[in-house]
């Protein structure tokens, strides 16, 4: 008969050292992680057989440390709000099923469509004017799009195993 490991020894196999957060063992796991403004903790909660990260995005599985500094590496987890370039107020990306919700002091300003339906991870480019946006499905590798945020016109395009040595510099930190 096997025997099953306790809660906190099986932590210690987690990749790239997560550890318990505020919300308790069984709920939350912090993973350590550096971005350009330092190390940060990105909180994940458990939620089904699947984790959300502090934007709201869901992973269906435990998300590498390529694809949390992916998503966080250039901002901290909570980043302020950020000012559109040309436009008066508060932005705010929401991840939703199939692609992300940019709302502009509250109201929806545009929804952008991907590829793929699992959003692995967004970012706010060009003085705010663009967004690239990662895609995927299951375990296949993603698909990285910029996209115009007042048009959501799709402007570039590259598979994420096509990005090699910061090339194209808008999908450098998507690459797999």
């Amino acid at each position: 008969m096997k025997k099953l490991l306790p809660l906190a020894a099986m932590l210690l196999f987690l990749p790239f050292a997560a550890q318990a957060g505020k919300g308790g063992a069984n709920n939350t796991v912090l993973v350590e992680i550096n971005t350009s403004r330092g190390p940060a903790s990105i909180p994940l909660v458990r939620k089904g057989d699947g984790f959300v990260g502090p934007r709201g995005e869901y992973y269906p599985t435990f998300p590498s440390k390529k694809t949390l500094t992916a998503v966080y590496g250039s901002a901290a987890p909570n980043p302020a709000p950020v000012r559109p370039a040309g436009n008066v107020g508060e932005v705010k990306v929401v991840v939703v099923s199939g692609g992300v919700k940019i709302l502009r002091n509250g109201k929806v300003y545009n929804v952008i469509r991907t590829k793929y339906p699992d959003v692995r991870g967004w970012k706010l480019i060009r003085e705010n004017s663009a967004i690239v946006v990662k895609s995927g499905v299951n375990r296949e590798p993603g698909f990285v799009e910029m996209f115009d945020v007042k048009t959501g016109q799709r402007l570039e395009k590259i598979r994420a195993t096509d990005i090699k040595d910061g090339r194209p510099a808008w999908a450098k930190n998507f690459a797999e």
